[in-house]
């Protein structure tokens, strides 16, 4: 028998005939496989997290389950959660920083699974993966290396706020860039506008 459905249920009758009789129905039941899902891929990868996709198997389902280790050591860490038969997605969070993570994912229809299907990711080391600012740059902890790569990369503007009781002032510079550790981060600003005095510079 070919081209049946995977998870369903069939029953099979066969008869013997013999000169126009037929015999009663030998009969027998039996139900295909689960299949598994397909594609599953980790994308979205954070520090803390990282979103999980897949398509469906063709399957009848009553759900999925998900379990993840992480970890290499004697007690790795291992979480499994139950997800609904409509799910293609998943958020693993309150993950851990530069930390191999194994996924698997398995299809469930009743009380049988189908095989398993793995994929493995590693979390950043970085809070910001991609950091859009300086303020993401220190957060990850990079300091001046990391604020000489960010303003090296594409261009940055500078403002400074200035507060003295009831009176305020702004000095803003559409051009910022931070040099090279061996010019020991001297900081480069041009183009100034705003109202706390015009002034070019370069500091270290």
């Amino acid at each position: 028998m070919v081209s049946l459905e995977p998870g369903t249920k069939y029953t099979v009758e066969v008869y013997a005939t013999k000169d126009g009789q037929k015999s009663g129905p030998a009969t027998v039941e039996f139900t295909t496989d689960v299949d598994a899902p397909r594609d599953l891929t980790a994308s979205d990868i954070q520090r803390d997290s990282a979103t999980l996709t897949w398509r469906p198997p063709r399957s009848q389902l009553s759900g999925y389950t998900l379990s993840f280790t992480a970890g290499d050591g004697d007690e790795p860490t291992v979480r499994e959660v139950v997800l609904s038969p409509t799910s293609s997605s998943y958020i693993m969070t309150d993950l851990s920083g530069s930390t191999e993570y194994s996924v698997t994912l398995q299809a469930v229809a009743e009380d049988r699974l189908s095989p398993p299907l793995t994929t493995t990711f590693t979390t950043s080391s970085r809070l910001h993966r991609h950091p859009r600012d300086c303020s993401q740059v220190l957060v990850n902890g990079e300091g001046s290396s990391g604020l000489h790569t960010l303003t090296n990369s594409a261009p940055y503007e500078l403002r400074v706020d200035l507060r003295d009781g009831g009176e305020t002032a702004y000095a803003q510079y559409s051009s910022f860039t931070i040099a090279e550790p061996r010019a020991r981060y001297r900081i480069y600003v041009g183009n100034y506008s705003g109202s706390a005095g015009k002034r070019n510079f370069s500091a270290t």
